[in-house]
């Protein structure tokens, strides 16, 4: 007896094991996470240099201020001490006190800034 099959072969889809086909979706799953990942991190990374820029600038800022109160305090303790001495001609002058060549009052006495 010969057992002809009448209808003809077709090809029939082979289904992956489903380890197989839930590691990819879970590998398409974490390289979508790490692309979001990448993209938040290159944003705080550009947030971080705006802030270290301005930083920066803030620093050029305090610095210029110090410099500028250094001179100002200078002038007045010059200018303090040009009076005391017009005024007062007879009187023994300290040579320490006659002329200061600089004062410096660094922010670290009300606060760290550096």
């Amino acid at each position: 007896m010969s057992s002809a099959c009448s209808t003809p072969l077709t090809r029939v889809p082979v289904a992956r094991p489903p380890s197989q086909s839930g590691a990819l979706e879970g590998k398409r799953a974490v390289e979508a996470e790490l692309d979001t990942c990448r993209a938040k991190l290159r944003a705080v990374e550009a947030q971080l240099l705006e802030v270290l820029e301005e930083k920066l600038r803030l620093r050029q800022e305090v610095e210029a201020w110090e410099e500028d109160m250094q001179r100002l305090v200078r002038q007045q303790v010059e200018s303090q001490l040009q009076r005391e001495s017009r005024d007062a001609p007879g009187a023994p002058v300290d040579p320490g006190t006659v002329r200061t060549h600089w004062i410096r009052f660094p922010l670290s006495r009300w606060g760290r800034w550096r």
